[in-house]
């Protein structure tokens, strides 16, 4: 699976896929007349990396600018490669591993985007 972020228009391939990717549904809003549930119209999604080069690293962080950018990401739903547009790229942490006080590892990276619409989803 080759995730993609797009600069200027111009698809960035990510040679390291991540590990792990995990969907959060969006927050039900209400309920409708008939008792249905009401859903907000966006999704949110964390993507954890277990190794990522400097210049992805730096790639992602440079992304968390406050404007939105389109990626490619598995559909939550139908697992399809899905250009996703709009998205805002709001934290790119690294995960810090402290066995003791002397030593800090970098284990990976998490990266969570906001404002995902998914089609064919609540």
């Amino acid at each position: 699976m080759i995730i993609y972020i797009f600069r200027n228009n111009q698809p960035i391939p990510l040679e390291i896929g991540p590990s792990a990717i995990s969907w959060e549904m969006p927050d039900v809003k209400g309920f409708d007349g008939l008792g249905a549930p009401v859903y907000m119209p966006f999704w949110s999604c964390r993507l954890s990396f277990s190794e990522l080069t400097v210049v992805r690293y730096n790639d992602w962080l440079a992304l968390c600018d406050g404007q939105r950018h389109d990626i490619r990401l598995p559909h939550p739903t139908t697992d399809e490669m899905t250009v996703f547009q709009d998205v805002y790229v709001v934290t790119v942490a690294p995960r810090l591993v402290t066995h003791d006080i002397c030593r800090a590892a970098a284990s990976g990276v998490d990266i969570q985007l906001n404002r995902i619409a998914v089609s064919g989803a609540p």
